[in-house]
């Protein structure tokens, strides 16, 4: 029975750290897809845009990946606000130590009935963005994956107004009005 213990105890940790091992290896897969449509964002028009974007993300270290996509991803982020305060007319000069860099917005987004029958309506692209672009913020409470089995009648939410998305990594987003 000692030895039956033992060898439990042995599988146990050894499927634990597979499991770890696989989370690990999805967060590295995800984020180096991620960086690679960033990447290509940046050399798109280029000539053999895809074979730079991967010489480009190749280049970079498996521990700076998530550094260089959150950077990229803050980089895209200055810019949208950027344009969009100049649009508004809220932007006129450069401020010391931001980018103030704008894009061409010829992109958005758009609410509007779904062809998939009772699914009511969705958000769908109005004109074509590069893969890797930033075209909206979601704003709501964000509840971990580890924290979602504490909600009131998890796993079946009410969601009547169909405001809840999943996020990141098993998060759950929640939309609605704080």
């Amino acid at each position: 029975l000692q030895t039956m213990s033992k060898w439990w105890k042995s599988v146990t940790a050894t499927w634990r750290r597979v499991l770890q091992k696989d989370s690990n290896l999805q967060k590295e897969i995800d984020t180096y897809r991620l960086l690679l449509a960033l990447t290509h964002r940046e050399v798109h028009k280029e000539e053999d845009s895809v074979a730079k974007a991967l010489q480009r993300a190749d280049a970079i270290g498996e521990g700076e990946r998530e550094t260089e996509v959150q950077n990229k991803v803050h980089t895209q982020v200055q810019m949208l606000m950027a344009t969009l305060a100049t649009e508004a007319g809220l932007l006129r000069e450069s401020v010391p130590g931001t980018n103030t860099e704008t894009m061409l917005l010829d992109y958005g987004l758009e609410v509007k009935e779904s062809r998939i029958r009772g699914a009511g309506k969705g958000l769908f692209m109005k004109g074509a963005c590069p893969a890797g672009s930033v075209v909206a913020f979601v704003p709501g409470r964000v509840f971990f994956e580890q924290h979602l089995r504490h909600l009131p009648g998890f796993p079946s939410l009410h969601d009547p107004k169909h405001m809840l998305a999943r996020g990141p990594r098993g998060s759950l987003i929640d939309s609605y009005p704080v």
